[in-house]
């Protein structure tokens, strides 16, 4: 005999002199062959037991019968014991299209990204240059004012009044006359017409060193207007 289909429910079982209503737990075996019950009629037959919960399964079959609806009532009570919501493998993966999907579109977002970081780089090091000039062209001001009126020649960068200079700057800001392999800013000084006893310069610092802004655009410029009173 081979199971077709199981069931089992815990309620309120009542008997046939309708004065038992102690709960009982049913269990169902619907088979595909007719079982020797004990007036149940032929065609397809249904093992039916009922028991109190907890307690041992009583037969309401012959004998024959017992065996097979009791092994039907521990098959149920094993698969009543699972939880009902049972993860299904299959429903839980992804597909092979949709992984394929998702690293198109991890990459997609990948090289976006790695198409900023150059930008972002030279962002940073155009920054890091400007204030470095900055400094420079501070420190070069401030020796321009410090220079007595007496003198022509300022006395840390020997800048002469109403002379063009250029001056190259390290990393660390120490200046140099020419052109060295550290160099890493170029400083030129320009001086405009002015009334007696005023100069006006105009310094402008650009970067890399080896470029000459006068024949190639450099890479990043600051420029500033100064005013000095000689009087």
């Amino acid at each position: 005999m081979r199971t077709r289909r199981l069931a089992f429910r815990d309620d309120a079982f009542r008997s046939g002199r309708g004065g038992d209503t102690a709960p009982r737990r049913y269990v169902i075996s619907g088979t595909d062959s007719p079982l020797p019950c004990q007036g149940r009629g032929q065609g397809e037959g249904f093992a039916v037991c009922a028991a109190s919960v907890g307690e041992p399964l009583t037969s309401i079959l012959s004998p024959s019968a017992r065996g097979e609806a009791e092994n039907a009532a521990v098959t149920l009570n094993r698969y009543a014991r699972r939880p009902s919501h049972r993860c299904d493998s299959r429903a839980a993966a992804f597909s092979l299209l949709e992984v394929v999907l998702a690293l198109g579109v991890a990459a997609f977002c990948l090289i976006a990204v790695l198409g900023l970081l150059p930008v972002g780089v030279q962002t940073n090091r155009n920054a890091s240059s400007q204030t470095a000039v900055s400094n420079i062209i501070a420190t070069v001001v401030s020796d321009l004012r410090t220079t007595p009126a007496a003198a022509t020649t300022s006395p840390e960068f020997a800048i002469t009044f109403d002379a063009e200079k250029t001056l190259f700057f390290d990393a660390s800001g120490k200046a140099s006359p020419s052109l060295s392999a550290d160099s890493r800013y170029r400083l030129n000084v320009t001086w405009n017409s002015a009334p007696t006893g005023l100069h006006y310069a105009v310094l402008k610092a650009t970067w890399p060193a080896e470029v000459d802004p006068a024949t190639t655009p450099p890479g990043g410029s600051v420029e500033i207007f100064a005013a000095f009173d000689r009087n």
